[in-house]
């Protein structure tokens, strides 16, 4: 693929997704790479055939849902995304050991902050989809430039529904100049399937936007969700936080549904060794 701008970045095939590698733990040339895909200051640099300027955030959760029937468009399009950058650490830490290095944990929760004040700062237009009013509201009054809308609740498998809010996506993105960046903070598989959806249906005569799909950052970036303590990010212990905040609702994807990770990296493993 070809880069744009002056931030090329490495590319390193594991567990079937082509993954960006950053060794950069400010993640500032990751950054600097995504907002230089952007129409406003590339002009729709051509990428792949087949590719769409979307990044995506893989966890273990999320590769472990990839390989189900009922994701298998989810995993087109992650496939298909331009920027598949890791947020598990077990992700990273896996892949590393299987010498397909893809240096430090980059998750969406590190990005989004960093976007959006780079959109407020430099006065880039940005649109964001956020999961509640509270959030619409305080992100708006960070930057009220910004065009910030609520998505409602949906049926991930409600097509038309699916649709109806990814065209309005769409329309409220294009008014004036075509916005650079759509941030997609409202969780899997639904924003993926927006993104897919917004994407595919915009018109071939206007360069694409960059759209990022990053859960739910923008209440951690708020502080409305509480993010772990800063050494537990550093070792790659989230996930040991938010069980202990909640561990009703997330004992089953950490200890029944993830463990399925194990079979994924011994898979990756045999690859690696033939």
């Amino acid at each position: 693929m070809s880069e744009c701008g002056t931030f090329p970045l490495d590319r390193q095939q594991v567990f079937g997704l082509d993954f960006v590698v950053n060794d950069d733990p400010a993640h500032t040339r990751v950054v600097d790479a995504l907002l230089a895909h952007c129409p406003s200051s590339c002009a729709g640099d051509a990428l792949g055939d087949d590719q769409l300027p979307l990044v995506v955030t893989p966890n273990v959760d999320l590769l472990v849902k990839l390989r189900r029937d009922d994701w298998a468009e989810d995993l087109e399009s992650f496939r298909r995304a331009a920027f598949v950058v890791a947020d598990g650490a077990p992700v990273v830490a896996v892949a590393n050991r299987l010498d397909r290095h893809l240096g430090v944990r980059t998750p969406g929760s590190d990005l989004f902050p960093l976007i959006w004040r780079r959109a407020r700062n430099d006065e880039l237009p940005v649109t964001v989809v956020a999961p509640t009013d509270i959030v619409a509201k305080r992100l708006h009054e960070e930057h009220p430039d910004a065009r910030v809308l609520v998505a409602p609740r949906f049926d991930p498998d409600d097509e038309v529904a699916l649709a109806a809010f990814a065209d309005e996506v769409g329309t409220l993105t294009r008014l004036g100049d075509a916005a650079p960046v759509v941030i997609f903070s409202i969780g899997n598989p639904v924003q993926t399937r927006l993104a897919r959806l917004l994407l595919d249906s915009w018109p071939t005569s206007a360069p694409k936007p960059l759209v990022c799909c990053f859960g739910a950052s923008a209440e951690l970036y708020l502080g409305i969700v509480p993010r772990a303590p800063e050494w537990f990010q550093r070792h790659g212990m989230e996930w040991v936080y938010r069980f202990g905040k909640e561990p009703k609702r997330l004992f089953r994807r950490y200890f029944v549904d993830d463990v399925a990770f194990l079979r994924i990296a011994f898979d990756e493993y045999r690859k690696t060794r033939r």
